[in-house]
């Protein structure tokens, strides 16, 4: 398991791929006792464009709820070293979420991104593999605050730019 410091808000997220869908998912801990878990349905595309999609809902999710330090895990080292511009993104389909990502990501007055390994990442891999069951556009978000749960369920506006030429390959 990852050394995580948990003196400021910190999450993972995933997303998965398969012939009916995409999802993505994210568990991000406000602190010790205040956590959301999220899944979205992402339509069709691949698992990059999951991956991709799950951490630049995290960031706006994380910027909408005053959170303005974070430390992020993710088990895709290719999102990872995008998000950390480590590497390039040359696809045009993604780089237009990359971009918004990066963008989020500058909102940020402390953030890291650090790949971790799959088995670390489980509770969230299982997340996204649901997600990608559910239709594009649906959310399940459910937040714990020490002993109370709170179930929410919406169905939002995606960027129509999210599903353009994407196709398996992607």
């Amino acid at each position: 398991m990852p050394n995580i410091d948990r003196t400021i808000p910190w999450a993972f997220f995933d997303g998965a791929a398969n012939q009916t869908g995409c999802g993505g998912g994210f568990v991000l801990h406000i602190n010790e006792h205040h956590r959301y878990l999220a899944k979205m349905g992402l339509g069709i595309g691949s698992n990059n464009y999951a991956q991709l999609s799950a951490i630049r809902n995290l960031l706006q999710f994380a910027l909408t709820h005053h959170i303005t330090d974070i430390n992020i895990y993710g088990d895709s080292m290719l999102v990872v070293n995008w998000i950390n511009n480590a590497t390039e993104c040359h696809s045009y389909t993604l780089s237009n979420i990359l971009q918004d990502a990066l963008t989020l990501k500058a909102a940020f007055n402390h953030f890291t991104c650090v790949h971790i390994y799959k088995e670390h990442n489980c509770a969230v891999d299982q997340l996204s593999k649901a997600a990608s069951l559910l239709p594009r556009g649906e959310w399940l978000m459910v937040e714990h605050n020490d002993e109370e749960e709170h179930r929410f369920y919406h169905r939002p506006y995606i960027d129509q730019r999210d599903q353009r030429d994407i196709s398996p390959e992607n």
